[in-house]
């Protein structure tokens, strides 16, 4: 398996509100210099962190998670369960010494596409600042396949 693209991020998206403002970024044709990837999730309180890991293990060099705003989720507490469980890979990121700022939330309303675009180019700009994923960057062999 060959590293994903310079600057790669992989964006869990809510499917209530941070769905809805992706479909309206994409509507206004807004676009992000960067390779961006979606995936769907039904709430971020099912982002379950072997996803976190495995998607930085994949080569990814940041991630973002849209959420919906806090006391706003449709499951009612998902955006709370997301919280804890992203403040515990960050802790584990921690202490792996993995910066944590590769993985970032953005609390997200459904009609806010200027934050969702900004969300994605500041990002990209932090990541330009931090480089590639360390996984790769300090790896032998030019950033293949670092586990079986």
């Amino acid at each position: 398996m060959k590293r994903i693209t310079e600057r790669s991020i992989l964006a869990f998206i809510c499917n209530w509100c941070a769905r809805a403002a992706l479909e309206s970024a994409a509507l206004h044709r807004m676009e992000y210099p960067f390779n961006v990837k979606f995936i769907k999730l039904s709430c971020v309180g099912r982002l379950e962190p072997i996803f976190i890991y495995r998607a930085f293990l994949e080569g990814f060099d940041g991630i973002l998670v849209f959420a919906c705003p806090q006391n706003d989720c449709h499951y009612v507490q998902g955006n709370i369960i997301a919280r804890a469980r992203i403040e515990k890979i960050h802790a584990t990121l921690d202490l792996l010494g993995f910066d944590q700022e590769r993985l970032k939330v953005v609390w997200l309303a459904a009609n806010d596409i200027e934050k969702f675009q900004r969300s994605i180019l500041e990002f990209g700009d932090l990541l330009d600042k931090l480089g590639s994923n360390p996984i790769f960057s300090n790896s032998k062999g030019g950033g293949e396949q670092v586990y079986d």
